[in-house]
């Protein structure tokens, strides 16, 4: 008896789940690329009062249990003699270790005047930290494609050989 890898139906299953796998990974790495460029490049500057500042902790999860920080700093900025109030620290929710954040806080004392950004679209919309996006998610893009490249080629070949036959 041949062994189950052997099997047709075991590689169509394979090579579905690798397509599966390549389609969620490429749609949330490059939504949250997509995303991300959209905030750092569509708004614009306007000066920002910082009013307060902290930490907030993120407790892990059961898959993994190291905790995280987030900075949290709370500012106001005016549009059209029209006042915001935000606390969106960056373009994207981001956590990491705690001095990461405390050093994001240090940069923000405050009742100063720091530069903020706001949508031009909805002004009510902004951040206050610009950072690079991580490379992680274009990791997870490449991933995702490559799976969706296996996958679909595997599955061709096997339709190939079926319809052959």
């Amino acid at each position: 008896m041949p062994p189950v890898t052997d099997s047709k139906w075991f590689q169509h299953l394979m090579y579905v789940g690798m397509l599966v796998v390549g389609v969620c990974a490429t749609y949330f790495a490059a939504r949250e690329i997509i995303l991300y460029r959209a905030a750092t490049t569509r708004f614009l500057p306007v000066n920002a009062r910082i009013l307060s500042h902290g930490l907030e902790h993120v407790p892990g999860s059961k898959g993994n249990p190291t905790s995280t920080w987030m900075p949290v700093i709370s500012y106001e900025y005016a549009i059209n003699d029209q006042i915001y109030h935000s606390n969106n620290v960056l373009p994207r929710p981001l956590s990491s270790h705690k001095d990461w954040a405390e050093g994001i806080l240090a940069k923000y004392p405050i009742d100063t005047i720091q530069t903020a950004y706001y949508n031009p679209v909805r002004p009510n919309e902004s951040y206050l930290h610009t950072t690079k996006l991580s490379a992680v998610n274009y990791g997870a893009l490449v991933i995702g494609i490559l799976f969706l490249l296996l996958g679909a080629s595997g599955m061709i070949q096997l339709l190939w050989k079926t319809f052959r036959t």
